[in-house]
């Protein structure tokens, strides 16, 4: 099961599973301009998802070719945040 906002509700289920929050700590890992690890994370993860009927294969190359063509161009972002 997935729960993309699981982070927003996170604080509101540790006081029901008698815990409280005691600290946070965040990390923001982004790449501007060339794609590196983040463009590797695209081309291992994106035909996952075609594989694994999530999006079409025409989809998900047209995407990478644009990351790509984003990162040879000097124009690719990419952020991800950790929690």
């Amino acid at each position: 099961m997935s729960v993309p906002r699981v982070m927003r509700q996170l604080p509101r289920l540790l006081g029901g599973a008698g815990l409280r929050l005691v600290a946070t700590q965040a990390h923001v890992y982004a790449e501007a301009g060339k794609g590196e690890f983040m463009l590797g994370l695209a081309e291992t993860y994106g035909p996952l998802a075609a594989s694994g009927g999530f999006l079409p294969a025409e989809r998900v190359e047209a995407w990478l070719a644009d990351q790509r063509r984003s990162s040879e161009e000097g124009t690719f972002f990419a952020a991800s945040n950790y929690y």
